[in-house]
């Protein structure tokens, strides 16, 4: 929901949003590292009865690994989420990089390799804002290169970034050139 206000410009409820998306998130690892726990006894239940490698040790397997790498990610994406508004509303540069530093721990104990991408884009987005430009045209034109075809959402917006000439992130000749390649990409000619 955070992300959708995000999208539509209402920040402030955004915020709102992600933040308590991010309390509640707090007792989630507490609730999976106990379902995480109860599975590996199941397992080992599971072996004292011969039964290691069946089916339904496959299952406990399969759903803890998902209890542990998964869940930790919703609350990476709060915090993440609150960067990306934090970024675009102009608060701190330190509290940016705060949440985007503990966001990133998280997606790389994982790993998460797209909420990587995201916290890369957040902060060249900061860096953008901070003035930074030509370190951020560098960090947009390379996450766009790398997330081409697996994350539509990041690369989208790196292009949004590098065709607007209101950034002067391009000369007016090069900044065209980024307005088009997503028309290319949409028709299918590419």
């Amino acid at each position: 929901m955070a992300e959708a206000l995000w999208h539509i410009g209402d920040y402030s409820r955004g915020k709102s949003h992600a933040r308590k998306g991010q309390e509640m998130a707090a007792n989630v690892p507490n609730i999976m590292l106990e379902a995480a726990e109860l599975l590996t006894r199941a397992r080992e239940r599971l072996a004292l009865c011969g039964l290691q490698n069946g089916r339904q040790d496959r299952i406990c397997h399969t759903r803890n690994i998902h209890f542990l790498t998964e869940y930790p990610n919703h609350g990476a994406s709060n915090l993440m989420n609150i960067a990306f508004i934090d970024a675009a509303t102009g608060v701190s540069e330190t509290s940016v990089v705060q949440n985007v530093d503990a966001a990133r721990a998280i997606f790389h104990a994982t790993p998460f390799p797209r909420g990587l991408s995201a916290c890369d884009t957040i902060i060249a987005m900061l860096d953008l804002r901070e003035g930074r430009t030509a370190v951020a045209k560098a960090a947009f034109e390379a996450l766009y290169i790398s997330s081409r075809g697996k994350h539509a959402e990041i690369s989208l917006l790196c292009l949004e970034k590098l065709a607007d000439h209101a950034y002067q992130m391009n000369g007016l000749l090069t900044t065209a050139r980024w307005d088009v390649i997503p028309r290319i990409n949409s028709q299918g000619t590419e």
